[in-house]
């Protein structure tokens, strides 16, 4: 059963592929000037600030989350495409 289960799904996608056009990507945006510039325009978004250093996280948890027990923290990178050769 889970076989032919992985068969369909396998053969669904490789089908739905065949009519859909390549999408490309031409911004690339961190999460959060995503999240910048969806607030800029009206959209509500989680509170969060980038930081580039530990000094700057412990700055900003203690500025911008004074009163939080926790927060999380988010590493994000940007990766290049890699083209065929």
């Amino acid at each position: 059963m889970r076989g032919s289960l992985g068969k369909l799904v396998a053969g669904s996608l490789s089908l739905a592929g065949r009519w859909q056009k390549q999408q490309l990507r031409r911004l690339n945006v961190h999460e959060y000037q995503g999240a910048e510039l969806m607030s800029k325009y009206g959209v509500n978004v989680p509170k969060g600030v980038a930081v580039s250093s530990v000094e700057e996280v412990k700055e900003a948890v203690i500025s911008v989350f004074p009163n939080e027990k926790e927060v999380s923290l988010l590493s994000q990178t940007i990766k290049k495409e890699k083209k065929d050769c």
